[in-house]
């Protein structure tokens, strides 16, 4: 089903995440509408929609509606979607935490528990490492401002640099 996720012959619409100049999305069957009823040619929309939300955003959350994939989890091995990652320069292991919010209110709108999850799980690590290293910075900086105190280290090279 992943092939399938932005084949422009299989969809009536696609979405253009903000910020990818007119790169559509194109993840709405067009085999759902085909036939001869009137509905189904008056449902064609041939101009892209315009997306508020990221394609950091909008993949993640496509990928997941397409193949129960989570962050955490690997990449599936689909040369379409890899091919759509790279278009849209998103890589799933290395999202920001603004990215990760951007996604986890997306997950949450379009009401993808598993994602919203894994996605929480992701943030609480990377602000674990950054509380960590927060600390250990605070720390070096409350030796380095005891050595130009001249207060319990001899010199300033006895601080860990």
């Amino acid at each position: 089903m992943l092939a399938t996720l932005n084949d422009a012959n299989l969809c009536d619409a696609s979405l253009v995440p903000a910020g990818t100049n007119g790169n559509g999305i194109h993840p709405y069957f067009k085999t759902m509408f085909n036939g001869d009823w009137v509905e189904s040619a008056a449902n064609k929309c041939d101009k892209p929609i315009d997306f508020d939300w990221t394609a950091t955003a909008v993949l993640p959350c496509l990928m997941h509606m397409y193949s129960g994939w989570v962050l955490g989890d690997t990449v599936p091995d689909c040369a379409e979607l890899k091919e759509l990652l790279d278009k849209h320069k998103v890589d799933t292991q290395r999202l920001t935490l603004h990215q990760l919010l951007e996604l986890v209110d997306l997950a949450e709108m379009l009401e993808l528990p598993l994602l919203v999850h894994s996605t929480y799980e992701i943030m609480a690590m990377k602000v674990g490492r950054k509380v960590k290293t927060s600390a250990v910075m605070a720390n070096k900086l409350n030796q380095r401002a005891r050595v130009v105190e001249g207060v319990g280290v001899d010199k300033a090279s006895d601080v860990e640099e």
